[in-house]
């Protein structure tokens, strides 16, 4: 189920669940586990036997003595902290690691996983909500992770251990001092419930900063063309706002934690002091005895606030982990348990039978019926208005998107039983948004085929015309092309788009308006390249500029989603219709 916003769609899952969920990324990592909880429950005895040390050190026995005992207990002292420091750092040494690793691996998945999500998915998404979930939520998420375990470890090895230790000492103090502690587990719950719902709040509205930020700049030549960068300024400042806002409520619900918490330590201090001193005038306990109660309080408080602050964490790890989880819930493009088939040795004949499509919660059919037969290596071209769906049936032949009703054939097998990767890869598609990843020139080429050769990657571009002017370059074909290729013209992208396409040399081809957006002195290059391009190849092209299609063996006219015409460029002159019209525009534009 593919969700119309991910900050409206983020499933509420339970703390167990997503325990559960994540624990599988520990697995590989329970050595690192098993070292870090070992030191750290070095540590927290460490903790405990100070103020055992310390009632030793005030007893009459040391303090009355002839200096050994108290240099035992020097000693003793010594040889705590220096365990206690060894621990401390063991834990963190191999708590980091294991909580680098397991973020790693969170962010290896996550990535992997969008990958392969259908585009109706991106459709109904903003990317930057998508960059939000994996550099965001995942940001420190290993460090929080860690944290987390350790500190709720410690502390449950600092109340059973102090709860034990207090027991042999005087049941009665003990059981009175521990009656607060349900009063600070309950605080401590019904604050966590709430920071669940204000932190996912907070992590929307920062996802929605960085939507709005990255549609800004990439669009700021847009920007700057029509003078809006004090929009641009109004809307982001519009959407920072909402994010203060969402943090101060946070804020609040926080500061409301840290006052009751620092109330109750205080209540807890009390109890301890009057109820010990009470216990030592009736002699029922001695001072030494008192003054370690004192300390073992004073590690609860403390154990209290460490508590306070890993719930404040835990939340923020629960909300990253549940946003994370509601993407790696999407269903991808490929099921791992369908049978699917490979296509081998593709001859390009290609059958649409009473295809119909249309986008999820769409009222209207954007193909309504389509029938038809496209013979291996003929050329064809689909013309018609605007949003007529010319571009969604060039979409449906690679699977970007499932027809509703009826199928689609290559070569006498329906594409919905065909492996993806398989289909994929005997289709070539040259669109007019030319997309260059940030790099050289000679691996935006390579991208259609990652293990080519220098040598072929110099000669599809040769057959592309893109050779000329990359050898002008100063770097040639290392030459950097910027972001998205701004360092490039629109001809120069169009053309290494093209070299692409003549190294994958797929035996279908799909040219979705391939030079309606360049100049003519550059279409009528292009034009030149992708003739050769296409010999041999069944082919089709949507065009706006009806010049380029007058040689192609059939052309088709979609109107509302239907073929209203079809036949070559003379027949339909002739015929008086639809395209004769469209001919009469572009002529005269």
């Amino acid at each position: 189920m593919i969700s119309s916003e991910l900050n409206d769609g983020v499933a509420r899952y339970s703390t167990w669940h997503l325990a559960r969920w994540i624990s599988k990324y520990f697995r590989p990592y329970k050595k690192l586990l098993f070292l870090d909880l070992f030191f750290s429950s070095v540590f927290a005895g460490c903790a405990l036997i100070f103020p055992k040390l310390f009632e030793y050190l005030t007893s009459k026995k040391v303090m009355f003595g002839d200096g050994r005992g108290l240099m035992l207990c020097l000693g003793a002292f010594l040889l705590n902290a220096i365990l206690e420091s060894t621990a401390v750092y063991n834990s963190s040494i191999f708590g980091h690691k294991m909580g680098f690793y397991v973020e790693t691996d969170m962010r290896r998945d996550l990535f992997c996983h969008i990958q392969k999500l259908p585009f109706p998915f991106f459709d109904n998404n903003k990317i930057g909500q998508l960059i939000s979930r994996i550099t965001s939520d995942l940001k420190d998420l290993g460090d929080i992770v860690h944290h987390c375990i350790i500190d709720l470890w410690i502390f449950a090895v600092k109340v059973v251990g102090s709860f034990t230790i207090l027991l042999f000492m005087n049941v009665q103090l003990t059981f009175i001092v521990f009656s607060i502690m349900p009063i600070l587990f309950g605080f401590g719950l019904y604050f966590n419930k709430r920071f669940y719902k204000v932190m996912l709040t907070a992590r929307q509205k920062l996802g929605e900063i960085n939507a709005k930020t990255e549609d800004s700049l990439l669009g700021i030549r847009v920007v700057k063309a029509f003078s809006n960068e004090r929009k641009e300024c109004d809307k982001f400042e519009k959407s920072s706002k909402t994010y203060l806002n969402s943090r101060l409520t946070l804020n609040v619900n926080v500061s409301r934690f840290v006052g009751g918490i620092t109330l109750l330590e205080g209540i807890a201090y009390i109890v301890a002091g009057a109820f010990g001193s009470w216990f030592v005038i009736h002699g029922k306990i001695d001072m030494p005895e008192l003054i370690a109660y004192i300390f073992f309080v004073d590690l609860l408080v403390n154990a209290m606030i460490t508590l306070k602050e890993t719930l404040e964490h835990l939340q923020e790890g629960i909300t990253s982990v549940s946003r994370v989880r509601s993407i790696m819930e999407e269903p991808t493009e490929v099921n791992p348990n369908e049978k699917t088939v490979e296509l081998s040795e593709v001859k390009g004949d290609i059958r649409f039978e009473s295809v119909h499509f249309k986008h999820k919660n769409a009222n209207k059919n954007i193909l309504d019926g389509i029938d038809l037969h496209i013979k291996a290596g003929e050329k064809i071209a689909i013309v018609g208005a605007s949003g007529m769906g010319k571009s969604t049936f060039c979409s449906l032949i690679p699977r970007f998107y499932d027809v509703n009703k009826g199928r689609i054939l290559i070569d006498g097998v329906d594409t919905r039983t065909v492996n993806l990767k398989s289909l994929r890869e005997n289709i070539g598609m040259i669109q007019q948004d030319v997309y260059l990843f940030s790099g050289t020139i000679a691996e935006n080429i390579a991208y259609a085929k990652i293990s080519a050769s220098v040598d072929e990657i110099i000669q599809a571009a040769k057959d592309a015309g893109a050779d000329e002017f990359i050898t002008q370059m100063a770097n040639g074909y290392e030459t950097q092309v910027g972001e998205r290729g701004t360092r490039l013209s629109g001809g120069q992208r169009q053309r290494i788009s093209i070299a692409r396409a003549f190294l994958k040399n797929a035996p279908i081809l799909i040219l979705d308006e391939a030079t309606s957006a360049l100049d003519n002195e550059n279409e009528v290059i292009i034009q030149h390249s992708l003739e050769k391009l296409c010999k041999g190849k069944t082919t089709i092209t949507v065009a706006q500029r009806l010049s380029t299609i007058a040689n192609s063996d059939k052309i088709l006219v979609l109107d509302h989603g239907k073929i209203v015409e079809a036949g070559t460029h003379k027949e339909l002159l002739a015929h008086g219709g639809v395209y004769h019209q469209l001919c009469g525009t572009d002529n005269a534009n």
